[in-house]
């Protein structure tokens, strides 16, 4: 049954504080993420017959409530960040609406409905990672990094972002392709057509590990649109792992899961 389903057990965990609000003050002041993780622990309970509600009210898969919880996980790392400890509205019911829209968000995303692009995002990418491969074997890869921010005026931060993107998903236009990167089994004749074949081999992915790898990366594989990265301690929260070094792991298992299946479709080594 879902009710018992339990990701983010710990061992030992001290007594449940009175309010929830405590564990999240606690952690802001101490700097102690120990309180995280016991909320998680004593809360898991509540969050389980929640998810499960949305999942009967929208029927959905029964396996989909890990990765509603996960979502839950993230949107309250995210507003915590931002929480001031003396403020009268509990965290709880402060993310009570973003959850709910993260939650919908997802179910139109994964469960039938498809992602609206974001254009200047998928724009920036585009001019970004045309640029980088150009520019890959002539200079060292900071000058890079400021040429392309020079050229585009945008931040080097946001270049690098946009390159590791590019990089790690392989992502051209159709100019590229037919100028750089002499690795790919065949040209891909238009931007559309390889988003296509990108999101096709997003197939091979579950939802935790495509999760995983846009949280690292920073970059939603569908749309290409940028998030906020998150660390590896922060993601081995949101999936219910021990520790960084685990996700670690999991995450170069991915990348080369993913890699094989864009091999297979003809635009990866």
């Amino acid at each position: 049954m879902l009710n018992d389903e339990y990701i983010y057990r710990i061992e030992n965990p001290p007594d449940k504080l009175d309010n929830w609000n405590d564990y999240f003050i606690k952690y802001l002041t101490e700097n102690n993420q120990e309180y995280l993780q016991c909320f998680l622990h004593h809360y898991e309970s509540t969050l389980n017959k929640k998810a499960f509600a949305f999942i009967n009210q929208y029927n959905l898969e029964e396996d989909r409530i890990d990765d509603l919880k996960q979502i839950f996980v993230m949107v309250l790392i995210e507003e915590l960040t931002r929480y001031d400890v003396n403020d009268k509205i509990a965290l709880l019911q402060k993310i009570k609406y973003p959850l709910w829209n993260k939650w919908h968000e997802y179910v139109r995303e994964n469960c039938g409905t498809v992602t609206i692009d974001k254009a200047g995002t998928y724009n920036n990418t585009r001019k970004v990672a045309r640029l980088y491969f150009e520019l890959e074997n002539t200079m060292p890869y900071d000058d890079i990094v400021s040429e392309i921010a020079k050229q585009t005026k945008l931040t080097e931060k946001t270049v690098r972002e946009l390159v590791d993107a590019a990089i790690l998903f392989k992502y051209h236009d159709d100019v590229t392709s037919t100028i750089v990167q002499e690795d790919y089994t065949e040209k891909i004749e238009s931007a559309k057509e390889q988003r296509e074949l990108i999101q096709e081999a997003m197939k091979v992915l579950t939802p935790i590990e495509r999760k995983i790898l846009e949280l690292t990366s920073g970059i939603v594989l569908e749309s290409f649109e940028q998030i906020d990265k998150k660390t590896y301690n922060q993601i081995s929260l949101l999936i219910g792992m021990s520790g960084s070094s685990g996700v670690e792991k999991k995450l170069k298992r991915i990348k080369q899961k993913y890699q094989d299946e864009l091999t297979r479709l003809g635009i990866g080594q």
